[in-house]
């Protein structure tokens, strides 16, 4: 089947590229407004993006061509936080993905338990078992800006520090077969991570003969 992706609307696009794209995993942030208000929502447009300085990135689509509540406070502060969900979460974060007003509580709608992050002034979520504090790097918009569509925006942020559950360390490192972390398929599909393999990469040149 050969699909002509210029030709579509932005919703058909969007269908076909995040049901591809796959597994992606789920950056759950939270932010806070100037008056403290926290917002906690999941976003599967996440990925690592440089490692000196640390940065990563979360994409964040416009409401009817207004920001998000998490784009709007990063803004609002130049802080956030990212939390790593487990399988355990995936009801609370898939509650917080509900697309209410600014003054709705999504962490109390989901029944969250919220601690201090370290070095920021945003909590994280005590319920996650990796809390990944940043501060805003910059952002870049991508997309159309016509107010009426989908403009997207790439927040950076710098890693200013991690905490990490002792439940999911191994040797002095993240083991992921215990932090069992969720990614994102296409349209309501989630996926899990309890299979893993291991495969080391080839060397050169003892292994390219």
């Amino acid at each position: 089947m050969y699909i002509d992706i210029a030709t579509l609307a932005a919703d058909a696009a969007y269908r076909w590229m995040t049901q591809a794209v796959v597994p992606r995993p789920i950056a759950w942030v939270t932010s806070c407004d100037k008056e403290g208000r926290v917002n906690a929502a999941p976003f599967s447009f996440f990925t690592c993006l440089a490692s000196n300085p640390p940065l990563i990135g979360i994409t964040i689509m416009s409401r009817q061509g207004a920001p998000k509540d998490t784009l709007a406070n990063a803004r609002e502060t130049r802080e956030f936080v990212v939390n790593i969900a487990s399988e355990e979460n995936l009801e609370a974060l898939n509650r917080t993905s509900i697309e209410a007003p600014h003054s709705f509580s999504e962490t109390a709608y989901a029944g969250l338990h919220l601690i201090p992050a370290q070095n920021v002034g945003v909590p994280a979520i005590a319920d996650a078992l990796i809390h990944i504090a940043c501060r805003y790097e910059t952002e870049v918009a991508f997309g159309n800006q016509d107010n009426q569509t989908h403009p997207a925006h790439l927040l950076v942020g710098r890693i200013v520090s991690m905490e990490v559950d002792d439940r999911v360390m191994k040797d002095g490192y993240i083991d992921p077969e215990q932090l069992k972390a969720i990614g994102r398929l296409g349209g309501p599909l989630f996926c899990q991570t309890t299979e893993v393999r291991r495969l080391n990469r080839p060397r050169w040149p003892d292994d390219a003969l």
